[in-house]
């Protein structure tokens, strides 16, 4: 199960659609079968629920007939307060039937819900993405030169000296000035916040795994949480990466304890451990000794394994002879390629040869889940939904941030199959202020169509 992106001006396959690949026949099928229907939204991260229904994140927003809610948020008043808002249309997460049938969504609010991934007790782990803002008035007016306008990586990032998954240093004023953005009241600053949440495939209720992870004010800014599945042992497996790093790749963690979280650490309320030999270097213009990873799998054999794309890094010299990066190695000379390799107990075995202009955005093994259960207690067993999770800035401190509204208890419904809601074809904007400047990875493997990487939104700082 995948989700694929046709070329520009394909006739039926024009936005992001949920594919199946059978293993036995070799055959891909696109599960939402009308061609209306399929591209009324953009679909990514399908994953399998217990019954055979697919949970899918996805901003076509079809609703839920046997849980009306409706997303109706506090506006600003115009004077004090401004209504701080994205310009990308939330992806949010629904189910279907494996015929794309049904189409029902389970998650609501002005956040990115992303890369659901069923787990042993048929209940679906994914995360939330949402940001929230301060004022800057530090920053003036007229304070930066536009950082979606900034061209390359060189002008974009300093090369950073954090080591491995070390918390880098704070910013100062100048540099967190460079990614604020003008609003009514003045400059304005995002934070990030990332969620992990595990859900009931009907959307019944829901729990937080972990503390959540608020990232601003350092280069830690444009780290992301990705590729999150379950272990063998029952634990959350990721790819901690840096949104602009231009070789495509971070570093695989295992997430231990929500209550052993590392405070001098990327992402330490997830209690993030490295899955390789050492620490990759997560940030744009750094030579990583230990490469880079792309993509991950584990084995369900007892085995304790991993199927990674992995790619060394390596330099060309001018007479394109290759050797294996050093410290002090120029960036610039760096030659990576992605190949597929088995991760055994930090040792590292060769699949798939690697080869230029080539990454793994995506790998599946097909073996039966046989993973234990997480084994851990729930940070917020008793979580409770937030249906606004944008923020309203007040330059008034006597003016009090409305109250987000509950989601509405959830009532079963008799056998009511809701039908989907054709919309118009989403025109999908960028974030206003980051432009994504990597180029699109390749993939090979899959017949048709071509698989592109799962377009999580690009975190805004």
């Amino acid at each position: 199960m995948f989700s694929a992106h046709g070329p520009a001006g394909h006739p039926t396959d024009y936005s992001w659609n949920v594919y199946e690949y059978d293993f036995a026949s070799k055959a891909v099928r696109r599960v939402i079968e009308d061609n209306a229907i399929a591209n009324a939204g953009q679909d990514t991260s399908p994953t399998y629920t217990a019954d055979g229904r697919i949970v899918f994140s996805s901003d076509r927003a079809a609703g839920n007939p046997n849980s009306p809610v409706d997303n109706i948020v506090d506006e600003d008043d115009g004077v004090n307060c401004v209504k701080i808002t994205t310009n990308e249309r939330p992806s949010l997460l629904h189910v279907m039937t494996g015929e794309g049938e049904e189409i029902t969504q389970l998650t609501y609010g002005n956040n990115h819900d992303i890369h659901p991934f069923t787990m042993n007790d048929g209940r679906v782990v994914f995360v939330r993405w949402s940001r929230s803002y301060d004022l800057a008035k530090q920053c003036g007016s007229g304070f930066q030169k536009s950082f979606a306008e900034t061209a390359g990586y060189a002008d974009m990032f300093a090369k950073s000296t954090t080591d491995g998954l070390s918390k880098p240093e704070p910013w100062g004023d100048t540099a967190s000035c460079q990614f604020a953005f003008e609003t009514a009241l003045g400059a304005v600053i995002a934070t990030n916040h990332y969620t992990i949440l595990r859900i009931t495939a009907d959307g019944s209720s829901m729990e937080q795994l972990y503390d959540t992870v608020s990232v601003g004010g350092s280069d830690e800014a444009f780290i992301a949480i990705s590729k999150i599945k379950q272990a063998e042992n029952g634990k959350l497996v990721a790819i901690l990466q840096h949104q602009y790093n231009q070789f495509l790749g971070g570093n695989p963690v295992e997430l231990q304890s929500p209550s052993g979280s590392h405070d001098a650490r990327v992402f330490g309320h997830l209690a993030p451990e490295s899955m390789v030999d050492g620490e990759v270097d997560l940030y744009p213009n750094q030579i990583s000794l230990k490469g880079w990873y792309s993509a991950m799998d584990t084995y369900r054999d007892g085995s304790q394994r991993a199927l990674v794309s992995w790619s060394k890094c390596t330099t060309l010299d001018s007479r394109d002879i290759s050797s294996f990066c050093r410290e002090g190695s120029d960036v610039n000379k760096v030659d990576n390629r992605y190949g597929l390799w088995v991760l055994d107990n930090k040792e590292m075995l060769p699949i798939v040869r690697s080869k230029p202009d080539t990454v793994f955005t995506d790998v599946a093994i097909a073996q039966a889940s046989g993973n234990r259960d997480f084994p851990y207690e729930p940070f917020n067993a008793n979580y409770v939904d937030n249906l606004d999770s944008s923020q309203i800035i007040c330059d008034d401190p006597s003016v009090a941030t409305p109250t987000p509204t509950p989601v509405p208890t959830w009532t079963p419904a008799p056998t009511v199959s809701p039908t989907p809601v054709v919309t118009p074809t989403p025109v999908v904007t960028p974030p206003p202020v980051v432009v994504t400047p990597v180029p699109t990875p390749v993939v090979t493997g899959t017949p048709v169509p071509t698989v592109a990487p799962t377009p999580a939104p690009t975190a805004t700082p």
